[in-house]
């Protein structure tokens, strides 16, 4: 093995690895990275369901009670 494929082994990664920050979440302020599934509301981006939930103040209950 040459010195240089010694030396390519280990190189740090490039950062085309590394998924792209899109935007972050409005509730926990999370980074959103490229790729990932999130749930918007009016233009805003959520991580998970619960910061929406969260966010929105909506929660469940049981009707007539």
């Amino acid at each position: 093995m040459s010195r240089l494929e010694t030396m390519a082994r280990f190189a740090e990664p490039d950062e085309k690895d590394e998924p792209q920050v899109v935007g972050e979440c409005r509730n926990c302020m999370e980074d959103i990275t490229e790729g990932q599934e999130i749930y918007v509301h009016d233009g805003y981006k959520y991580c998970d369901e619960d910061c929406v939930f969260s966010d929105l103040d909506i929660f469940k209950t049981t009707a007539g009670e």
